[in-house]
């Protein structure tokens, strides 16, 4: 019996339209070949086997001269590439000797040259020799009687390459110049010549006169000449920077006026000048690393918060200019906080920078009333918008400060704005309320307030009606509409009231 794989073909050479079940596949398909008469099928195995390899044959004979065609043209592309390589090789082999030709033909130039100058140089010796020979004779004529004996004959041989190497030694002198030569000995009177000028003076009269200056400085469209000796001296950010002629710096880092301020106080001293310019020179000197203008800049500021009428103006101001020294200028305006708090800046302030000034421990009230109503006041001021930071702003208010009766009714009472009645229903400032009492229960002050383990800084205002003394051992309360009223005295006083303010131990304080 056939193998089934040669069923199949004889049933594809049979019936060329059959299809071949899905299942099973071979690589031999039978084509449609023209035999030589009608297919008969009652042909003997053997018969059927050998179509079947002539078959078979053909096509692995197709399939060889695919091969080898596709053989040739990867030849012939390796052979285009071989030539090409060749090509370049030849060239370079070429080019190589061209300048190898070149540089033979240098050399023997240069050989033909010397050969030349040497030969040159013989004929000379030669003629000179010559000339000897002539004068020696002249000299000393010969008598007739021994003109054949040789004993007045001299050298008349034609001269060597040595007798020139002779020549050329005799020639160049052998002592140098400098041994026959004595320096003498000069005597140098200060007197003969002038006065020589005080360099440092010098140079600083070049400077203020800018005679020559090195650097052109750009600011906001604007070009400064200067002198780049003179910035890499002061500023330790012109002395470690690589720069060219022209240096472009940042206005919103350093405006041009604070530039000019800086430069004129490198060459004099600077006698006065406003807080705005005071501030953006403290900037400025800290951006280009100028050391001792910004401890002179620090240490103008230290006396200028010295005084309360200012503290207010140069925290103004700084906001205004860089935010980084008011963060540094923030602690002070503590000292004047109540006066602050009656401010148009206080209730125009961001959340974060009243959260922080909350959280100052050199806040001037009277009590911690005055702190949680100041948090209120800026509550209100914004209020529903401001609704979202009421109670972030009253975890940083110091309940156990507040006298033991105010926290007490604290939930209880009713006026007050809706910041404040919406504080008082809160449950978190009711847990800060149970945590101030809890805290005051074995406090003997607990009545009075103002004792507990961070304290601000307690003042007294003779002016204000609710303010108490150390001494004084009335209960402390305070509503909210007493504190607005005060407010509004202090807004009416100014400044002026903030002088009047005294510290809270003081003796001779009389409140009640």
């Amino acid at each position: 019996m056939d193998p089934p794989c040669t069923q199949l073909v004889k049933r594809e050479l049979k019936d060329p339209d059959l299809k071949t079940p899905d299942d099973f596949w071979t690589p031999l398909r039978a084509i449609k070949e023209e035999w030589e008469g009608e297919i008969d099928m009652n042909l003997k195995q053997d018969e059927h086997h050998e179509r079947i390899t002539k078959f078979i044959k053909h096509q692995t004979m197709l399939s060889e001269v695919e091969s080898d065609t596709e053989d040739e043209g990867e030849k012939s592309v390796e052979n285009e590439q071989n030539k090409e390589l060749y090509l370049q090789e030849e060239e370079q082999k070429l080019r190589q000797q061209l300048i190898e030709d070149g540089i033979k033909e240098q050399s023997r130039q240069r050989q033909q040259k010397w050969e030349n100058d040497l030969s040159n140089e013989l004929y000379l010796l030669n003629d000179l020799k010559r000339e000897h020979v002539y004068d020696h004779k002249l000299k000393n004529p010969i008598p007739i009687a021994e003109c054949y004996t040789g004993a007045h004959t001299c050298d008349e041989t034609v001269a060597t390459l040595s007798d020139l190497k002779k020549l050329v030694a005799n020639r160049v002198p052998k002592v140098p110049l400098d041994e026959l030569l004595i320096e003498p000995l000069l005597n140098w009177d200060i007197d003969m010549l002038p006065k020589k000028p005080n360099l440092v003076e010098e140079l600083c009269r070049l400077f203020r006169q800018n005679i020559g200056p090195t650097l052109a400085v750009v600011i906001d469209g604007k070009q400064f000449y200067c002198h780049s000796m003179l910035l890499g001296m002061m500023s330790e950010f012109f002395n470690n920077r690589n720069f060219s002629h022209v240096l472009y710096l940042p206005g919103t880092k350093i405006p041009s006026r604070t530039f000019v301020n800086i430069y004129r106080w490198m060459l004099e001293p600077i006698n006065s000048l406003t807080l705005t310019q005071l501030i953006e020179l403290l900037r400025a000197s800290q951006f280009l690393a100028i050391e001792e203008l910004t401890k002179q800049c620090w240490r103008l500021t230290h006396d200028v918060l010295k005084t309360t009428d200012r503290i207010l103006t140069m925290y103004t101001v700084a906001q205004r200019v860089c935010v980084n020294i008011e963060k540094i200028i923030t602690p002070y305006v503590g000292r004047i906080w109540l006066p602050f708090a009656s401010s148009q800046e206080f209730i125009n302030l961001e959340f974060s920078k009243i959260r922080r000034m909350l959280q100052l421990d050199t806040l001037s009230v009277n009590s911690e009333m005055e702190v949680l109503y100041s948090a209120i006041l800026w509550l209100e001021c914004g209020w529903p918008l401001r609704k979202r930071y009421a109670i972030d702003l009253m975890r940083v208010i110091r309940f156990e400060l507040m006298p033991f009766v105010f926290l007490i009714i604290f939930d209880r009472r009713k006026d007050g704005p809706p910041a404040l009645n919406y504080i008082r229903h809160s449950v978190v400032v009711h847990k800060l309320i149970y945590n101030g009492l809890s805290e005051q229960h074995s406090d003997a002050n607990r009545y009075k307030g103002n004792s507990g383990r961070y304290p601000r800084e307690w003042i007294y205002d003779p002016c204000c009606p609710y303010h108490h003394g150390h001494k004084c051992n009335s209960a402390r309360f305070v509503s909210y509409n007493e504190f607005i009223n005060y407010v509004k005295c202090l807004q009416k006083a100014g400044y002026l009231r903030g002088n009047r303010m005294k510290l809270y131990t003081d003796d001779d304080i009389v409140c009640c």
